[in-house]
């Protein structure tokens, strides 16, 4: 197997660290946490810091940080899953796998700096207004410790969309598709799901960490977070679009050709001139088409199954009961 290319500055980050993930993490998560800290330590005191709930909304930054560098090792793992699965149906002609891989996944540190910048100046029209009323370091430090979630957030965004748009790109290719066995797209799915899950925690690290009542009177809170949801879920059904209209369209065409052939089949069996050996044989003939007709119509085009999708449910529903059962717990034990 090849090596996959890079999509992103990170994926390069990792492929070169002298260091194990974890490690990485926490040693880029440091200063996150270390800079605030210094903040209130020279200005308003530790124990402004401390005395509130904003203590916990400056952890959100490097535990996402951490967050982040430790799920996309898994996702790429899953990148090269799809690799594996599609590449035995992929005709590559005379083209060896590393060429193609380069075709068909590139990085674009434009796109790269152009998502954190979006998430710059989301970060800061969500988060400014209280700021500008009322300009005290906490605030201020609040302010862009929570600008910082947003470009985390952001990149993370973009990073999935790549994924994405390679897997699309490698369906672009041709492909030999046999509807009865899937399993060749079964990774799609699997890696689609996993994105959209890695998402969901973010939001739900970010709801358990950064919550605070105040939050529930703010519009932007219930903007920012619908927002995020209907990410999470564009991101699943985005890895997942392309497979299913290749899917359908080879489902269709096949579904028209048996069409066409039944009723080629009936014609000749209705002709009068159709006697004996081969009347018995266009009935078996129908027979045959009739069954595979039916079984064509009852394959499936998306890459997954009933039993993925409760899977899929349970994993969302259970972190979302929990964070549900912390605002519970906030909202009972409130003044």
């Amino acid at each position: 197997m090849s090596e996959l290319p890079s999509l992103s500055l990170l994926d390069d980050l990792l492929d070169d660290a002298p260091l194990p993930v974890l490690w990485l993490a926490l040693l880029l998560a440091a200063p996150l946490l270390a800079i605030p800290m210094l903040i209130f330590w020279i200005g308003p005191g530790l124990t402004v810091l401390f005395g509130t709930t904003l203590w916990r909304q400056l952890l959100l930054p490097p535990l996402l940080v951490v967050y982040t560098l430790l799920i996309v090792p898994r996702l790429q793992r899953l990148r090269a899953e799809v690799v594996a699965g599609l590449w035995p149906i992929v005709d590559a002609g005379d083209r060896d796998q590393e060429e193609l891989l380069g075709e068909v996944a590139r990085r674009h540190p434009a796109g790269e700096a152009t998502a954190i910048l979006i998430g710059l100046v989301l970060g800061t029209l969500f988060n400014v207004r209280g700021v500008i009323h009322y300009p005290t370091v906490p605030l201020i430090v609040a302010v862009v410790a929570f600008t910082v979630v947003w470009m985390i957030g952001a990149w993370i965004v973009y990073y999935c969309v790549q994924i994405a748009r390679s897997t699309n790109r490698l369906l672009e290719l041709p492909l030999t598709i046999d509807l009865f066995d899937l399993r060749p797209f079964a990774p799609i799915g699997r890696l689609g799901m996993a994105m959209s899950l890695a998402f969901f925690g973010g939001i739900l690290l970010s709801l358990l960490v950064g919550f605070n009542m105040q939050s529930l009177a703010a519009p932007e809170f219930w903007i920012a977070y619908g927002l995020l949801v209907a990410v999470a879920f564009g991101i699943f059904f985005l890895s997942m679009h392309r497979t299913h209209h290749l899917l359908a369209a080879t489902k269709a065409a096949h579904q028209m050709e048996a069409e066409q052939h039944l009723a080629e089949t009936y014609a000749l069996l209705r002709s009068r001139d159709v006697v004996g050996d081969t009347a018995l044989q266009l009935a078996a003939d129908i027979t045959a088409w009739t069954a595979y007709q039916r079984a064509l119509n009852e394959t499936r085009t998306w890459p997954y199954n009933t039993h993925a999708l409760r899977t899929l449910t349970i994993t969302v529903l259970s972190p979302l009961a929990l964070g549900a059962a912390r605002l519970i717990g906030i909202l009972l034990t409130a003044d």
